[in-house]
């Protein structure tokens, strides 16, 4: 999961997800980084 938050600093309690900041730009490289943590555990 991607969630943004102003800045970024705000984490949602009891979920696995990556936090980013409210940048819509930003957004590509934050999904790259969720692929590049899945990939490896949905490969197995």
């Amino acid at each position: 999961m991607l969630t943004t938050s102003g800045e970024g600093s705000y984490k949602m309690g009891d979920v696995v997800a990556i936090t980013g900041e409210s940048i819509v730009a930003h957004a590509p490289l934050d999904m790259d980084k969720i692929i590049g943590k899945l990939k490896p555990l949905l490969e197995k």
